[in-house]
């Protein structure tokens, strides 16, 4: 049996946890319980539990700092936020400081018996010494988790050039040229193809794709591919040439859908963005590319939608335009 602290400022979650949740169940006793970060050193240090659960914003004392306090020596113990605020900085702050997982409210009772049970099948891992290739996996994970943080943040937030090359660095990615595009991947219906095959969750689905995409790409060097929470998959490119970017943006586009059409997976689109000259239109090129997304340019099997060609598209004649446009809107 494993010991479990909880620290959580809402007396209604806490109270819902102790009587939804039967830990013991999993393998753990609830050993102590508290509502802010200050009560929370004080009873970790007497009772110096496994696992700690905990909420971020909380007063006196938050919940990163509360475990940054007790970092150095609760190198054994497992620290899991699970918290309603999905801030880069808070995560980016709780990657530091090692923190296990990182889930976001509201969370169901479903998902924290699963997080129980993932928990517990670590700390019997490191009591079998099986610990260091789960570490690796793990921290690939939160890495993993990390970027899609940074660069979804990065599609509605001017970046700041400094802050973007050092994280490109740590990841081992340059944007050397001078042109950047984002563009959308998205697969159709995700989530009634994710029901028919099976899956419990339509984000295996979004993995996959996001696997495809990479493993296509490879060559092309100067690119970052990421998850979107709202259910599709993004790539900046950093090119030097528009017309060869936009022959990359085809290709690719040509591959996942062959892929995707033989294993009878379903369809995937791509909307591409316009192409800006400068990291800080970065967003703009995003925004672009989401009003095809959002519009719904629909079913005409073309598979690649391009800003360029598509939004706001001038015609030398006034007449021309609109009748474009027209036949467009239908």
């Amino acid at each position: 049996m494993y010991n479990l602290m909880l620290v959580e400022d809402e007396p209604i979650v806490l109270e819902g946890m102790l009587k939804i949740i039967d830990f013991s169940a999993y393998g753990f006793e609830v050993v102590c319980s508290c509502s802010n970060g200050l009560e929370a050193l004080k009873l970790y240090r007497i009772h110096k539990p496994d696992v700690v659960i905990t909420d971020i914003c909380m007063e006196i004392m938050d919940g990163l700092e509360f475990i940054e306090q007790v970092s150095e020596e609760a190198r054994d113990t497992k620290f899991v936020i699970v918290s309603g605020h999905q801030d880069f900085k808070f995560f980016k702050k709780a990657l530091s400081l090692r923190v296990t997982d990182y889930i976001l409210k509201p969370v169901t009772a479903k998902e924290f018996r699963e997080l129980l049970i993932k928990i517990a099948k670590e700390l019997d891992a490191v009591a079998s010494g099986l610990v260091v290739s789960e570490y690796k996996e793990q921290l690939s994970e939160l890495r993993e988790i990390e970027n899609n943080m940074f660069f979804n943040k990065l599609m509605h937030i001017k970046p700041n050039p400094k802050d973007l090359k050092e994280h490109l660095d740590t990841i081992g990615v340059s944007f050397p040229n001078p042109y950047y595009q984002v563009a959308i991947f998205k697969m159709n219906s995700f989530e009634l193809l994710a029901e028919r095959l099976g899956y419990d969750s339509p984000s295996v689905l979004l993995s996959q794709l996001y696997l495809k995409l990479t493993e296509l790409s490879h060559q092309y060097n100067h690119k970052v591919i990421f998850v979107a929470p709202e259910g599709y998959v993004l790539m900046i490119i950093n090119g030097a040439n528009k017309d060869n970017m936009i022959s990359f943006i085809q290709s690719l586009t040509n591959q996942i859908q062959y892929y995707y059409s033989q294993d009878y997976l379903g369809s995937v689109d791509c909307y591409a963005g316009f192409i800006m000259d400068g990291v800080n239109d970065i967003p703009d090129s995003f925004k672009s590319a989401n009003r095809l997304n959002i519009c719904g340019v629909l079913n005409n099997q073309r598979g690649l939608y391009e800003s360029e060609k598509i939004l706001f598209q001038r015609s030398t004649k006034s007449y021309d335009y609109v009748k474009e446009m027209y036949e467009w809107i239908n």
